[in-house]
């Protein structure tokens, strides 16, 4: 099988009631890997909660973006740097598509949604039957009923959004600094920081929900010591701002935010996370960082 935009349109399920040319549904695609000797003589569909899975063996052309979009500086402005796509014609080989609509029960669905829905399915399949059932994510991208294709790009955060860095002497000298003392610490101690400040650059990669709880999981590695509750972090607040605990407890709202974690984590709730909230983990994060490593 040979699979392109205007294939793809003809395996699109009736009850999804997409009849209009420009009504659109979502691509994604892994390459299964497995030797060349083995093939699907058949293509492979089901049906799951307003998805459609498909294995086949075949060619696959897909859009993919020429380069990477991102920010330029021009006369002293900052433009999106905008890219072309060209459709990429694959070698032979299995694959699994994963197509779903752009609306679900009359509600229009966001990009991110759409691909998480599309990574949790292939994770199943990993799951059960090994990383090769979805060793590579190759694709994105949006279909129209006309056969027309939109190819999703990266998201690209606008850096006026954030404080110009120091990069005098002064600032960089006082950072290394701080990496000097994490490097002295006891090994155990040194670890601790070390995940900490992985699961925080996590965070800064990732959007919404992700977001969250890889913060999370930064501030409870730094603040939490040997156990999940927040009151370790709220005493160190309390000492940095020189606040009564009971006041830290109801300014800082540690227990507030652990509890948006368990509501995504144990009950499965999909929260909005604004992104004030996000860039308020942040500061957080610095500040037990700071503390643990004993500097103001």
């Amino acid at each position: 099988m040979e699979s392109d935009a205007n294939s793809l349109v003809n395996l699109v399920p009736k009850c999804w009631g997409l009849e209009n040319k420009k009504d659109q549904f979502w691509v994604t695609g892994y390459r299964i890997f497995v030797p060349s000797e083995i093939k699907l003589n058949s293509m492979h569909m089901y049906d799951i909660d307003d998805a459609r899975i498909i294995f086949f063996t075949g060619n696959m052309s897909y859009p993919s973006w020429v380069g990477k979009p991102g920010w330029e500086v021009e006369n002293n402005s900052l433009i999106v740097k905008h890219l072309d796509y060209k459709h990429q014609e694959s070698p032979v080989g299995t694959w699994v598509l994963i197509l779903q609509p752009f609306v679900k029960e009359m509600v229009e669905r966001s990009e991110y949604h759409i691909k998480q829905k599309a990574g949790c399915i292939a994770a199943l399949y990993v799951a059960i039957n090994g990383y090769n059932m979805a060793y590579e994510r190759l694709f994105d991208f949006s279909n129209t009923m006309n056969g027309s294709v939109s190819c999703a790009g990266p998201t690209l955060i606008n850096p006026n959004a954030f404080p110009i860095p120091d990069v005098s002497d002064v600032k960089l000298g006082y950072i290394f600094s701080i990496y000097k003392k994490i490097d002295l610490l006891e090994s155990k101690n040194k670890r601790r920081v070390e995940l900490a400040l992985h699961w925080y650059e996590q965070g800064l990669r990732s959007m919404g929900l992700d977001s969250f709880i890889k913060y999370w999981i930064a501030i409870e590695t730094i603040g939490m010591p040997d156990e999940s509750n927040v009151k370790p972090a709220n005493i160190s607040l309390s000492k940095i701002y020189e606040m009564s605990l009971s006041d830290t407890i109801q300014k800082f709202m540690l227990g507030r935010l652990q509890g948006f974690r368990s509501k995504i984590i144990h009950d499965g709730e999909d929260l909005t996370i604004h992104q004030d909230l996000s860039k308020y983990m942040e500061y957080l994060f610095t500040d037990l960082l700071l503390y643990y490593l004993d500097l103001p």
